[in-house]
Order: structure tokens, then C-alpha cells, then sequence
């Protein structure tokens, strides 16, 4: 079932301080997908005590500027109409018992700074905003630019990666320690990535694959450039 939660609907309200800001919980329910629509700034992290709940603390009058819609565990995150353009929203904490998808499509900046060991793990930016994701462990990685001139960056270990750009960002996966890696490229940007024993490369485009280590590899691009990484 479709749930649809505004601050408007239900918030807990832990009190205000004498700055006139208001610290609020709201309970999101479980989720393990999370979308950000809008330029909301937020922080995900993974606990099993927390789990299900979303904290910031804003004037009251700014609470009801924020949206959570969580479907079937898929909790996306948006700015009502009413308040698209504001500046100064807060930053938004949410947790859930583990993640394996995170998705920014807004301007701004959404961290991932604790996620719990998973099989899979899809990281994806969409527009000129930044999503970090400093460490995952997992069997397999995907992280994609798909338009934009964002920024992802992608910490951890892995089996496989596969790294996806369409845009003029760039993606750090340098952090990312993985076996293999595959990019698929068709922009004018730059890519960072560490294979341990092999890098696969396709595409069209001038973007640049920079990588660490001495992989083997096969680039069968046109256009699309590796080069080692200077360490």
C-alpha cells in the first residue's frame, strides 16, 4: 500500500530551543531504497535501532517544506511546491536497518556514511548534485552518473563494479576496491577506479578512466581514454 507521510500529517515534536529551531522524529518505516528528488541535503545511515526514522531540526514554520513517500520499502524524499527555491532546509538524517539502492537527483549533497554488508549495491546521481558513499562492502557495486556534471564517490570493497557515465561529472570509485571492474562511458568526464585483476571498457566519448594498480585491460571505446593514476 501507497504511504504517503508530510510533516503536516505526523511528527513528533522533541521541543524547541531558544534559537527558535525545532528538533523533530518522524517515523518513515523501514525502507531499503532511498531516492532523493529534490535539493534536500540528507544522511543516510544504517541502525537497527533507529531504523524507520527520519531526524532534522528546522523552524516550524520550514517543517512542512519536506516530503517522504515510502512505497514498499522505497522511500523517496522531495520539497512541496510551496517551498521549492527555499533556501537554508535542513539536513535531513535518516535510518534504515540496511540499504542496497541510493539515488540523488537533486542539487545537493546526500552522504551514505554507514551502510550494512550487502550482496548488491546501486548508487546512482542524476543532475549536477554529489552523492558520497565513502565505504560499502559488497559482491557487487554499480555506480552511474546518468546526465549531469555531478560528482559520486564510491569507498569500499567488492568483487564486481560496474561503473556507468553519461554526463561531464565525475566518478571516484579509486576508493573502490573491486576484482573486476567494467565502465561503460559516453561523456566528456572523468572516472577513478582500482581493479585488482581486470578493467573492462566500452563506450563513446572523451571521458578518461584513470586507474590504480596494474590491471589487465581492454578498452574498446572509441574515443575514451585510460590512463594510470598517479599515486
Amino acid at each position: 500500500m501507497k504511504t504517503l507521510t508530510t510533516l503536516l500529517m505526523s511528527l513528533c515534536f522533541l521541543g524547541a530551543s531558544a534559537s527558535g529551531l525545532v528538533k523533530y522524529e518522524l517515523k518513515v518505516n523501514e525502507f531499503h531504497e532511498l531516492k532523493v528528488v529534490d535539493a534536500i541535503r540528507v544522511v543516510y545511515s544504517s541502525s537497527t535501532d533507529s531504523a524507520g526514522m527520519a531526524v532534522f531540526t528546522c523552524p516550524s514554520e520550514q517543517a512542512s517544506a519536506l516530503i517522504f513517500n515510502n512505497k514498499g520499502g522505497k522511500l523517496s524524499m522531495q520539497i512541496s511546491t510551496e517551498s521549492v527555491g527555499s533556501k537554508d532546509l535542513p539536513v535531513v538524517y535518516v535510518y534504515s536497518s540496511y540499504l542496497n539502492k541510493i539515488e540523488n537527483s537533486g542539487d545537493s549533497l546526500v552522504k551514505a556514511v554507514r551502510i550494512t554488508e550487502c550482496p548488491k549495491f546501486t548508487a546512482t546521481l542524476i543532475g549536477n548534485g554529489r552523492l558520497s558513499v565513502p565505504y560499502v562492502k559488497a559482491t557487487e557495486v554499480n555506480a552511474a552518473i546518468q546526465t549531469g556534471n555531478g560528482t559520486l564517490v564510491v569507498g569500499g570493497e567488492c568483487q564486481r563494479a560496474n561503473v556507468k557515465f553519461m554526463g561531464t561529472g565525475v566518478i571516484q570509485a579509486d576508493e573502490l576496491k573491486a576484482v573486476d571492474v567494467k565502465v561503460k562511458a559516453g561523456g566528456t568526464g572523468s572516472i577513478g577506479v582500482w581493479p585488482q585483476e581486470s578493467l573492462a571498457v566500452s563506450g563513446v566519448g572523451s571521458t578518461k578512466v584513470y586507474y590504480k594498480g596494474n590491471p589487465e585491460i581492454k578498452n574498446r571505446t572509441v574515443g575514451v581514454k585510460t590512463l594510470p593514476m598517479q599515486q
